[in-house]
């Protein structure tokens, strides 16, 4: 598509955005310095956190979804919330497939990392990296929620909703955060997900693999669209009816 990194790699460089329009053209646009905001993050008590120069946006933004209302799908309509910090802390950076981070963390702190006698070095490591994440957005004024926040509001939010009568769609893996999950109410939880409708559902034309330079049949993109339509609908009939 054109696009050029630059010349000096970072580990928290902005990709441009890529836009498909209904012509199955793809658009480029690239982002300018000052439009994505970004929190640099620190701990009140560890100086060695800072000197990471761990810095992560304010914002989250998912755009690559198909939103259904009333059996019409609309594929661009994206839509954005508030972090949990355990989304930032414990995953981006500390997933060992994403940032991996959580050596580099426990060394800043003064953990030993390398052949440590002390299995719950990362415990530590992660607890401070949350710690860290939680106060520097706090400091910038950007809202961010912890998990023991959170898991209480879909507590409150799911005792209201059976009070009048109402099935709760949940996917555990989504609701119980990764770290201190057991402490979660939401962890003892039960929960199922039968994708009720209006919602938000992904299909093989948003995924990353269809955003390459490819300028196919237009009918036939319609087609693939109509039997991901067929198929998605089909599913939620199945898991409702069982």
């Amino acid at each position: 598509m054109g696009w050029e990194p630059p010349a000096r790699l970072g580990q928290f460089d902005l990709l441009p955005w890529f836009i498909r329009d209904e012509d199955d053209q793809r658009h480029r646009i690239d982002l300018t310095s000052g439009v994505v905001r970004e929190v640099a993050i620190m701990h009140p008590e560890h100086q060695g956190i800072a000197a990471l120069g761990l810095r992560w946006y304010t914002v989250p933004v998912v755009s690559n979804m198909v939103l259904t209302i009333g059996g019409i799908d609309y594929p661009c309509a994206p839509f954005n919330g508030v972090y949990m910090g355990t989304e930032i802390a414990s995953r981006n950076f500390a997933d060992a497939g994403r940032y991996a981070l959580l050596p580099d963390v426990g060394e800043a702190i003064g953990l030993r990392t390398r052949n440590s006698s002390d299995p719950l070095w990362k415990d530590r490591a992660l607890t401070v990296l949350n710690e860290a994440v939680l106060h520097s957005y706090q400091s910038a004024g950007v809202t961010l929620l912890d998990h023991h926040t959170a898991s209480d509001q879909f507590m409150i939010f799911h005792k209201r909703e059976s009070a009048a009568g109402r099935r709760v769609a949940a996917d555990w893996r989504w609701i119980v955060p990764p770290q201190a999950s057991s402490s979660c109410e939401v962890f003892h939880l039960k929960m199922r997900n039968f994708h009720p409708v209006p919602n938000y559902y992904r299909d093989r034309g948003t995924d990353g693999l269809r955003l390459m330079p490819w300028y196919g049949d237009r009918h036939r993109r319609r087609f693939a669209i109509w039997m991901d339509r067929v198929l998605r609908r089909w599913k939620i009939w199945k898991r409702m009816a069982w």
